[in-house]
């Protein structure tokens, strides 16, 4: 949003008045899409927009009516200037890694993409996990779940018919206060144990060879690898990959 990224930079009531503008120019029901974050949604936008002193609607965990503190417009602006900081390093780095041997062809390997993709790498490939005595249909199953704080929720998660259906509800539901510091050994843990438990798939990833994982469809910039995605969940399995490797031998 061009509007966000001015006032992050001036900060003024002009822009503010434009960043409002914009973000009611907006369908309500894809407003929490627009940060393209999936964990905290539009969080960081709504405490910019809203008064000092005046009251949430509802925090990202559940908790009702509490009054935006000038401190939370600080961190909301932090979030986004980590984000934009982020966005030059993405936009510099090297399309090799510093450490990567030179070659003349590096091998890339895609999932969540039609027809062509490594699908067994998704998150919604169904294959069932058991985590901490709790089997779950998937892994998109098992990280909403362990998400939410919500015992109700978790319950209809784990009962989704689909990876969809386990993620809207996880999306709609509250989550852990502590979620964007403990998501990424969470997506960690849950990956290591779906080609733990699954030796056929772990064959499959371990014959990638050194290939780059490259998540090409996930709408997370955090988890995606489209655009200015992070790309987390590709070296996660890059990291599971080496770990495979190295107990093989």
């Amino acid at each position: 949003m061009v509007a966000l990224d001015r006032y992050v930079e001036v900060q003024d009531a002009e822009q503010l008045a434009a960043l409002r503008e914009a973000y009611l120019a907006v369908p309500e029901h894809q407003r929490r899409f627009l940060l393209h974050d999936q964990d905290v949604k539009d969080w960081p936008l709504l405490t910019i927009l809203i008064p000092i002193g005046e009251p949430m609607t509802v925090k990202p965990d559940g908790t009702p009516e509490d009054a935006v503190e000038q401190a939370d417009h600080e961190a909301a602006l932090e979030y986004f200037r980590s984000r934009k900081l982020e966005d030059q390093r993405f936009q510099a780095a090297s399309s090799r890694w510093e450490d990567a041997p030179v070659t003349a062809s590096p091998s890339v390997v895609r999932f969540q993409a039609p027809a062509r993709g490594a699908l067994y790498l998704a998150n919604d490939y169904p294959v069932p996990i058991t985590v901490d005595g709790h089997m779950y249909a998937m892994v998109e199953h098992a990280y909403w779940a362990l998400a939410t704080t919500d015992a109700d929720a978790r319950e209809r998660i784990m009962d989704a018919s689909t990876a969809g259906e386990a993620q809207n509800i996880g999306q709609q539901a509250p989550l852990r206060a502590d979620w964007n510091i403990v998501r990424l050994a969470v997506m960690t843990r849950l990956v290591r144990a779906k080609f733990q438990q699954h030796p056929d798939l772990a064959e499959r990833l371990m014959a990638t060879g050194d290939g780059r994982l490259l998540n090409g469809q996930d709408r997370s910039r955090y988890w995606g690898a489209l655009d200015q995605g992070r790309n987390w969940l590709g070296r996660i399995l890059e990291l599971v990959r080496a770990e495979l490797v190295e107990s093989a031998h």
